[in-house]
């Protein structure tokens, strides 16, 4: 029906009568609405702040929006769900009691979208929870202490329901195909029988299971994150190694004796791309049988070794054009030999070219030498 409403342009400020086609008018003619609408336009816009709670951001205001209170669409729709949620909630609950085959449709479609798109539910829940996992976990505690007492008694409840169940001991047999061993446990009617007798063979029978999945994940996702925590896993392997050395040589000599001509031949390439590894490997080799004292030269150390020494044969004289020009292959030599006693470490070990050094063979040093007391490595 037709109102008397009051004109909203201050010069004009009339009262006139609403026509019905018109939805809340706000001036009595158009000319006062082209009017309001131009000084509008000649202002400076006003920079407001958006009244959803959850957004507060600055927005311009727009010249045909009168009162604008929200920057968006979104934010104006969500503060309106949120002041109406009990409505919305009942008069979706009516609807869905009037149409029970479009909510058996609308959960079948629901689930199916959830199915489609099961990865970017996963990641997108994993973003929320790192951007608001303070907030969640004060939210789940002030749950938890609001409702203590109902949640304790719904515990208890169960609790006593689970008890008051007639409990069968079953005989099983593991599944782990390594495994297969019996074990016990105690069950209930209706309860999911267990396949395995730990959790170590579930471990390892889901990672049988899954071994595809596991090679791609560790390949994109484990490269990343050994790089980021470097020092953490080799001070966890070497803590590992140090405790279980006994029990990792019997499982590397055991997977050794099973796959040696694999083993051999997988050695024999590393050997081949990495000669300076094999050298030091043979001389260590060498030291071991020997039966030297000490043994813990390293590549870095022999590196320093010979950048202390100018990558020249310490025997030499001055004068030795292949030392000066750097053709000799230099080789470590030890000041006190392995036959005698000697140590492999840097304290013993210099640099000699392999003629100084099976000219030295067994005896003394061909001249005194003073080795590197002192390394960085």
């Amino acid at each position: 029906m037709p109102e008397q409403r009051i004109c909203q342009y201050e010069p004009c400020s009339q009262p006139f009568m609403s026509k019905p086609n018109i939805k809340n008018p706000r001036f009595c003619s158009s000319l006062c609405r082209g009017r309001s609408r131009r000084e509008a336009q000649r202002k400076e816009p006003q920079t407001l702040v958006c009244e959803n709670q959850e957004c507060r951001r600055e927005f311009t205001q727009k010249f045909h929006i009168a009162a604008q209170r929200f920057c968006s669409l979104e934010c104006q729709s969500y503060t309106w769900r949120k002041s109406h949620k009990e409505e919305l909630s009942s008069y979706n609950r009516e609807w869905l009691a009037a149409n029970p085959e479009k909510q058996v449709a609308q959960k079948a479609g629901n689930k199916k979208w959830r199915e489609l798109h099961k990865n970017e539910i996963k990641v997108m829940n994993k973003a929320y929870r790192d951007a608001a996992g303070e907030a969640l976990k004060a939210k789940k505690r002030a749950y938890y202490y609001s409702n203590r007492d109902k949640i304790l008694a719904k515990l208890s409840a169960e609790n006593a329901a689970r008890a008051a169940e007639e409990s069968i001991e079953l005989l099983l047999i593991c599944k782990n195909e390594e495994c297969s061993k019996e074990f016990s446990v105690m069950t209930r009617s209706g309860k999911t029988l267990r396949r395995f007798c730990s959790k170590a063979c579930t471990h390892k029978a889901w990672k049988k299971e899954n071994i595809e999945h596991l090679s791609q994940y560790w390949s994109v996702y484990g490269v990343s994150y050994h790089a980021a925590n470097r020092e953490r896993d080799n001070a966890r392997h070497s803590a590992y190694n140090a405790a279980n050395r006994e029990k990792l040589k019997q499982l590397h000599a055991a997977n050794y004796a099973a796959n040696i001509e694999e083993e051999r031949e997988k050695r024999r390439d590393y050997y081949k791309n990495n000669p300076e590894v094999a050298k030091a490997s043979a001389s260590r080799r060498r030291a071991r049988k020997a039966g030297a004292p000490i043994n813990d030269l390293t590549d870095d150390q022999w590196k320093e070794i010979l950048v202390a020494f100018k990558n020249r044969c310490v025997y030499c004289p001055d004068n030795c054009w292949r030392c000066r020009q750097h053709k000799h292959d230099l080789t470590q030599d030890h000041i006190i030999p392995l036959s005698k006693g000697g140590s492999h470490t840097k304290t013993n070990v210099v640099p000699a070219c392999g003629s100084c050094n099976r000219k030295k063979h067994a005896g003394p040093p061909l001249k005194p030498v003073q080795p590197l007391l002192f390394t960085i490595a």
